[in-house]
This record gives C-alpha cells, sequence and structure tokens, in this order.
C-alpha cells in the first residue's frame, strides 16, 4: 500500500509541476509520434500542425519541426518537407537531430531534382561533422 502511494504521489506530483496544458502537449506529441510510427503519415501531419498551432512557444516546437519535416518527406511533399527541416536545423538544440534535419533537406533537395543544391548540403554537411558523425552520415547518404 505504501508503495502505491508513492507512485500515486509521484505522478500527481509531476503532472502538477507540467500542468494540464503540459499533459495535454505531451499526449498530442505522442499521439502524432504514434501516427508517424505506425505508417499514418496523415495523421500524423495533422496532429503535428495541430500542436504547433496550439503551442507555438513550447520547448520541443522546433524539434516537432524536424518531426513535421520526415512526415512531409514521407508523403512527397518535398518543398514543404524542405521548409520544415530548414526551420529546425537552425534551431535544434540536438546535434544528432540537428544534422539529420539537415541531411533531411538536402534529401527533399534530392528528390526535387535541385542536384546541385543537394550535394551541397551533402559536402557541407560532411565537411561540418567530426569524424564519428561522419561515418553516419556517410552510411545515411550512401
Amino acid at each position: 500500500m505504501k508503495l502505491r502511494s508513492f507512485f500515486v504521489g509521484l505522478i500527481l506530483n509531476f503532472f502538477s509541476g507540467v500542468g494540464l496544458s503540459g499533459a495535454e502537449q505531451f499526449s498530442l506529441l505522442e499521439e502524432a509520434d504514434r501516427a508517424y510510427l505506425s505508417g499514418d503519415f496523415s495523421g500524423a501531419l495533422t496532429r503535428y500542425d495541430d500542436y504547433l498551432a496550439r503551442y507555438p512557444g513550447a520547448d520541443t516546437v522546433w524539434e516537432t519541426h524536424y518531426w513535421k519535416g520526415r512526415t512531409l518527406l514521407a508523403l512527397s511533399r518535398y518543398v514543404e518537407a524542405q521548409k520544415e527541416f530548414l526551420l529546425a536545423k537552425d534551431r535544434v538544440t540536438d546535434l544528432v537531430l540537428r544534422n539529420d534535419a539537415w541531411l533531411g533537406y538536402a534529401d527533399a533537395l534530392y528528390y526535387v531534382g535541385e542536384w546541385e543544391g543537394a550535394l551541397s548540403q551533402y559536402s557541407d554537411l560532411l565537411d561540418s561533422s567530426q569524424a564519428g558523425e561522419r561515418s553516419y552520415l556517410l552510411y545515411q547518404v550512401g
């Protein structure tokens, strides 16, 4: 019984710190991510758009732009994906995610036939990366 009380208290304490708005934000992002992972890209896009409209100042807004870009890429909406990746690549704080946004941007250029732009982005990304990241990027670029 004491253990249950501990966990109930922990959960209540967490949500009191996050607030209802924080719980709603988390829930909406979780739904979007689940839709993306299950291949429901239209559903994911709707939820990412909803999140960005409701919480434009959230801590995870730039990561959400990244995932929206990935979703648009999966839907073959390459020009729109480019815009989302550009927003994310210049603002995401996580280095791996930032590099992947840059890679997504280059991929989107490639898919619309902007070969020189894509090659330039791939080269710049490789030049800016450290050795460990470079091997990952070379694997991703193929």
